[in-house]
């Protein structure tokens, strides 16, 4: 019984150590689920086997984002309530190719990925010294914004078609564009190939963009500085 006793507090003892040690890497874990999403997700939109491939990595996103943003019991519980109904809903989207589900889908997981990154922010400009991984923290709420706005272009596309001039095959079939778009808009590339028609698609488009070089010139700077403010303040002196 002893030896058993041992054995249960030492695997719990590995557990809350691994724990432990994965927090200190939450905005680094995260930040790899988001680039892995990301970059696979034109490819395995279409195929039978990528689509459960897809549904895996969007899981794993979803646990990494709910892991991140639960320091506290309040966070845990609030990311749990916006992100199980998101992903059940992004989840029947991608067996169904439901018109309503998408809208559904588009808007919960907006709701959800936009809580993630105000936690995000709110835990990263609060601290008094930065470390290597809260700088993967800004990196995670700048990506999430974007991923954000495309989920909300989406949705004002299903409730307002025609509000962007782009062909309609790629509105149903690569919905994915939005990403595209959303991330080029937040960088003000600006292609030209999707333009926003109505007065609330333009607005959005000019909303996003004015985040995003705020964001790169103020936030990131800002991290950027006060990290390396932390790291020579560790350095002993001669």
């Amino acid at each position: 019984m002893k030896i058993g006793k041992q054995n249960t507090d030492q695997s719990r003892y590995d557990i809350q150590s691994l724990i432990s040690r994965a927090e200190q890497f939450r905005y680094r874990i995260l930040f790899g689920a988001l680039a892995l999403v990301s970059i696979c997700h034109p490819f395995f939109d279409q195929a039978d086997t990528g689509q459960r491939l897809l549904d895996l990595m969007l899981f794993l996103l979803f646990v990494t984002a709910i892991f991140a943003v639960s320091r506290t019991r309040k966070q845990l519980i609030i990311a749990l309530v916006l992100g199980i109904p998101a992903l059940s809903a992004l989840t029947a989207t991608l067996l169904t190719r439901s018109g309503g589900f998408r809208t559904t889908s588009s808007l919960s997981t907006a709701l959800f990925l936009g809580y993630v990154m105000a936690i995000i922010l709110n835990d990263v400009l609060r601290s008094r010294s930065i470390s290597t991984d809260q700088v993967f923290g800004g990196i995670c709420a700048y990506l999430l914004m974007g991923i954000s706005w495309g989920f909300i272009y989406v949705a004002l596309e299903r409730l307002d078609p025609g509000a962007f001039q782009m062909s309609q095959a790629l509105v149903e079939e690569h919905p994915e564009t939005f990403q595209y778009y959303s991330f080029v808009t937040l960088t003000t590339l600006g292609y030209g190939d999707i333009t926003p028609v109505t007065p609330p698609a333009r607005t959005f488009s000019w909303l996003v963009a004015v985040c995003g070089q705020l964001y790169i010139a103020v936030l990131i700077a800002r991290l950027v500085g006060q990290h390396l403010m932390t790291r020579r303040d560790d350095v002993p002196p001669n």
